[in-house]
């Protein structure tokens, strides 16, 4: 009994070693791109510090009044099209944000904002490692490289490094994904039924997206009550329906006011404003069917891996394509003793083809194609990636490690350019010494996390899954 209790106690250890390894790659990831990219570079930037500006004034832009803040450096947007966003990470900036400004420390507003949306970004790592584990418990090889997956994603230290909201939807959306699966899995209780309605109403009031989460994750609740023994059935799926309508009603009465709100603004629940996108922008109009069926674009969708240039883009791609369709293939030695495992599998897929559904009809009406727009179900692609990599015993920690090479060799291409590209007038600054020393961090802390993960009883080995509980199952709910 010693000597197991010792190596369970070791195991914890080098979990709890790869886990804060990969939280500080996220952030000296994140970090890097926050010192190596001029502040206010992007014109959504600006867009995004000007709205938490507003809040700290006490209103909310509006589309056509335009930026109220005047940096000397950067771009500013022609209009204020981050107005159309939900309040909640502005409201979160602005307490830091709005006295800088108001001090004419416009660089010190601008990285405030960018360290604040970084912790985030830490933050947004460890939810997806703890969804992973809610779908897919004992295996901890496998939570642990999803967090790896997680913290290597261009488009997650990109925008982590930035002062983007998707990040924060990005967050909600996956613990609401782990709430959810906990509940497939063990009963809904009715603390699961209070945090899905914190979540969803936290996740509505951050971007619009996280509505198809929130939608699928509560019929999925009541799916999975419908399963199990056929005595009770109806009163589990009752009291399941009504615990979702409940959450569902949380969530309309905190966030609805906003894309009202928005209706009345725009004639548009989203508050978007296509047809001046396609006047001022070259928006194209095109078939959601002829979108669907170019190439360029699924290429645009899957570069989660893409920092640099074609070809080292084309390399990334084939970085999600070919782990995933491994894990797909070994998706078997997933199964847990529970029968939810169909459900939480039909509930990744339905998000992810939800989600694909939903940027398409969006970019049919001329708006863009971007991965950071799939973040809010990202937890899903990030775990059947890790799946690939980690599902073969005897492979061990070689397929993460040459993954991880040719990710990081897209990574250090577009960080060389960045720290030595001769900066325009008019740019902010940017600190090439401190970012190297953030990127050297961040891959030390990722061969740490490989060498400590690798430790770890890999999938299909000898870790049970616990006993299952809830409804059906000849338990009590946890």
């Amino acid at each position: 009994m010693r000597g197991a209790h010792a190596r369970a106690r070791s195991r914890l250890d080098w979990e709890r070693l790869a886990v804060l390894a990969v939280l500080v790659a996220t952030a000296g990831f994140s970090v890097s791109v926050a010192l190596s990219v001029p502040m206010f570079a992007s014109a959504d930037e600006s867009a995004h510090v000007d709205y938490a500006y507003q809040v700290w004034l006490g209103r909310l832009p509006t589309f056509e009044e335009g930026v109220q803040i005047r940096p000397p450096f950067g771009f500013l947007p022609p209009v204020q099209w981050a107005s159309q966003h939900p309040p909640l990470f502005y409201l979160i900036l602005a307490p830091v944000v709005g006295p800088l400004i108001e001090a004419d420390h416009y660089l010190r507003a601008g990285y405030a904002a960018r360290g604040i949306n970084i912790a985030i970004t830490v933050a947004f790592v460890y939810a997806v490692i703890w969804a992973t584990r809610k779908l897919a418990p004992g295996h901890r090889r496998l939570a642990v490289t999803t967090g790896i997956v997680a913290a290597s994603a261009a488009w997650v230290t990109r925008v982590g490094g930035a002062v983007y909201n998707d990040i924060l939807a990005a967050l909600l959306s996956a613990l609401l994904l782990g709430v959810t699966a906990r509940a497939l899995r063990t009963g809904l209780t009715r603390r699961d039924t209070a945090l899905i309605a914190v979540l969803g109403s936290l996740g509505m009031l951050s971007r619009a997206s996280v509505a198809v989460v929130l939608a699928l994750c509560l019929a999925a609740l009541v799916v999975g009550a419908a399963r199990g023994p056929s005595t009770g059935r109806v009163r589990r799926v009752v009291r399941a329906s009504i615990q979702c309508l409940i959450a569902g009603s949380v969530v309309l009465a905190a966030a609805l006011w906003f894309y009202l709100l928005n209706l009345e603004r725009t004639g548009r629940l989203t508050g978007g404003s296509p047809e001046w996108s396609q006047a001022n922008m070259g928006r194209v109009v095109r078939p959601v069917l002829e979108l669907v069926g170019d190439p360029g674009a699924w290429f645009r969708l899957v570069r989660f891996f893409g920092h640099g240039a074609f070809p080292l883009e084309l390399m990334t791609t084939v970085c999600v394509l070919v782990p995933a369709a491994v894990g797909l293939v070994l998706i078997r030695r997933l199964r847990t003793a529970t029968p939810a495992d169909a459900v939480v599998l039909g509930l990744g897929v339905l998000l992810v083809a939800a989600t694909l559904a939903q940027q398409f009809v969006y970019a049919s009406s001329g708006g863009q194609l971007s991965p950071r727009y799939l973040l809010p179900v990202a937890t899903i692609p990030f775990v059947l990636i890790a799946h690939g990599l980690t599902g073969f015993q005897r492979a061990r920690w070689l397929p993460t490690a040459a993954w991880l090479v040719v990710v990081n060799v897209q990574y250090l291409d577009w960080f060389r350019g960045a720290i030595t590209t001769v900066q325009q007038p008019g740019s902010g600054p940017i600190y090439p010494a401190a970012a190297a020393a953030a990127a050297g961090l961040a891959l030390a802390a990722v061969v740490i996390a490989v060498i400590a993960t690798d430790r770890l009883t890999p999938i299909g080995g000898s870790e049970k899954t616990p006993a299952p509980h809830g409804p059906g199952h000849g338990g009590r709910p946890r």
